[in-house]
């Protein structure tokens, strides 16, 4: 296992949003408008924000997206079977934490490969000092999702069961 430098999150994190939200409000565009509370705060919230974006706004998020994808597949799989990431660049947050303002909470790492096409694999990796749960993505080669399957199969057969659960599913 070696360390390697991808293009810088933030950036991707921002076109990642613009993207996903994006499908998701295409997807739920007539309940959104019908029934708007049938959804949770936090869902309304993360998505009702592309009501108002434009096909410009989608066309710019496309741009970094595809610089990532890029680097992702001609430069980096071309040489491993996959990459291992954080989750996130902290622990995962409880629900009761999240603000009216839940919009600029920002993302896992995980989600700029929600962008990129690649198949990505989170496998529990135990809990935080808080007793929140703790995952690794495997992000594997376009089209590869069984060598991404095998290696998160690998890691949980050597790592043996995870026995303790997070405070919130008790």
């Amino acid at each position: 296992m070696e360390q390697i430098d991808l293009p810088t999150h933030a950036r991707f994190e921002a076109c990642g949003r613009v993207i996903l939200v994006g499908d998701a409000y295409a997807i739920h565009e007539w309940h959104l408008k019908t029934r708007p509370t049938a959804h949770g705060r936090n869902t309304y919230q993360h998505i009702a924000p592309s009501a108002v974006r434009s096909a410009a706004d989608l066309v710019q998020a496309y741009r970094p997206s595809n610089l990532l994808a890029a680097v992702l597949n001609q430069q980096v799989l071309p040489e491993y079977d996959a990459i291992v990431i954080a989750t996130a660049l902290g622990t995962a947050s409880r629900f009761d934490s999240y603000g009216l303002d839940v919009g600029r909470w920002s993302t896992t790492i995980a989600s700029l490969f929600n962008v990129t096409g690649n198949p990505a694999l989170a496998v529990p990796i135990g809990l935080s000092g808080e007793s929140m749960p703790r995952g690794m993505p495997i992000v594997g080669r376009l089209f590869d999702e069984p060598r991404a399957l095998r290696i998160g199969a690998a890691y949980e057969a050597a790592a043996g069961r995870l026995v303790a659960t997070p405070a919130l599913a008790t």
